[in-house]
């Protein structure tokens, strides 16, 4: 969306030339009548749904027809083939004999989801996947078109079905499909659709982090001025995720905390507490579920780097336990590997997990760590920092 009343613009697309560039060529093909599949990947924030907006934006000034139902939810429960069918159906009064016949078949259910499920409905939920398909041919065969398909990780299971049905015939001519998924979680049924599509030769498409100077360009553009040196480090700080730049942005506005330098460009007031921050990023990484998140605040008490064997020994869990969680939160894209030890991908996440410990859990936290390095042999000034942190009647946070 566009800024509005002094929100934050987090439509700037910045640092993503060679995927456009991907996308474009694959929109380039779909135009002159090759069918094309592209698969986009990446954490949670690292930008899919900009691209989505991009590449519809492309096509729709290339007067190519676009159908996309925007970005899934996970609050709630999903009805089968919602996907498909804010996709496909919502576009008026069925006008087709396809599109009046799913139409009747799904408001069959509407009102009892419930009977969905019983083993008597198999002929109808056979039935409605092979026309959902027989639609996107039908929707293809009116020239050109982009179908986009957002959060395959948050979809429902017939959706799926149907899209594993459509791979068997490989790419739709003149049609180009995106879709869009979080590497984790990653349930079976998105693994065999994805498996499908990954056979019948869909374009992996994985979105990397942003390098630093196009993270502080990000911020600079959304500020709209030059960020000073304080700033330029908490943007940083975001690994190159630009959910988190835009997070740290808004967040810094509304707490009033940005404020003109002497060399003409912006910065970060000192002692200013950004509003919100810390409970927004700990909301954004929360899909990667409560054993990961707790874990990663035990790490977050060790620093922004350290060692697997000490993670296991300050949180009294077996180092195959610790590593079957940190695989998970490596694939999520919140750690990774360097040189024999862990760091956290973005230093605001780890800031906001420590933060989000409770006084007496720190404490302690701080007290196991300081004993478990002294062990392991570290500088006796790390270990007198934990207990000093230890020792804190406030726990206070970094």
């Amino acid at each position: 969306m566009g800024a509005e009343d002094g929100a934050v613009d987090d439509s700037v697309l910045v640092g993503r030339s060679v995927e456009v560039e991907v996308l474009e060529t694959r929109l380039a093909a779909a135009v002159a009548g090759v069918g094309t599949v592209v698969l986009i990947e990446g954490e949670a924030g690292i930008g899919k749904s900009a691209l989505v907006r991009d590449v519809a934006a492309s096509a729709g000034r290339r007067g190519v027809h676009v159908f996309a139902a925007g970005t899934a939810t996970d609050r709630g429960p999903v009805q089968p083939f919602a996907l498909l069918v804010r996709t496909l159906l919502s576009l008026g009064p069925p006008a087709t004999a396809v599109e009046r016949e799913l139409a009747g078949l799904i408001g069959k259910y509407r009102e009892d989801w419930a009977r969905w499920s019983s083993p008597d409905q198999t002929l109808d939920r056979t039935q409605i996947e092979e026309l959902f398909a027989e639609l996107l041919l039908e929707r293809a065969a009116n020239g050109p078109s982009v179908v986009l398909l957002e959060d395959l990780h948050l979809v429902d299971d017939a959706s799926l079905r149907v899209l594993e049905r459509l791979a068997a015939g490989g790419a739709i001519p003149s049609t180009m499909l995106v879709a869009t998924t979080r590497t984790v979680p990653r349930r079976p049924e998105l693994v065999t659709a994805v498996a499908a599509w990954t056979r019948a030769g869909a374009a992996p498409l994985e979105i990397p982090a942003l390098t630093p100077p196009a993270a502080v360009e990000l911020g600079e553009r959304l500020l709209g001025s030059r960020a000073g040196p304080v700033l330029r480090a908490r943007l940083s700080a975001a690994g190159g995720n630009p959910q988190f730049i835009v997070d740290l942005v808004t967040a810094a506005q509304e707490s009033d905390a940005v404020v003109d330098d002497a060399d003409g460009a912006v910065e970060l007031a000192g002692g200013v507490v950004l509003r919100d921050l810390n409970q927004r990023l700990s909301a954004r990484v929360a899909y990667v579920g409560h054993e990961a998140l707790a874990l990663l605040s035990i790490a977050a008490v060790l620093g922004s780097s350290f060692m697997d064997a000490d993670l296991a020994a300050v949180a009294e869990m077996p180092e195959i336990e610790i590593w079957r969680i940190l695989r998970h939160c490596s694939a999520a894209g919140l750690v990774q590997a360097r040189g024999g030890r862990l760091t956290f991908r973005h230093d605001l996440v780890r800031d906001a997990l420590y933060a989000g410990l409770t006084p007496a859990v720190r404490r302690d936290l701080h007290r196991r760590a300081s004993r478990v390095l002294f062990e392991a042999g570290a500088p006796a000034a790390v270990v007198q920092e934990h207990l000093a942190r230890a020792d804190d009647p406030h726990g206070e946070t970094d």
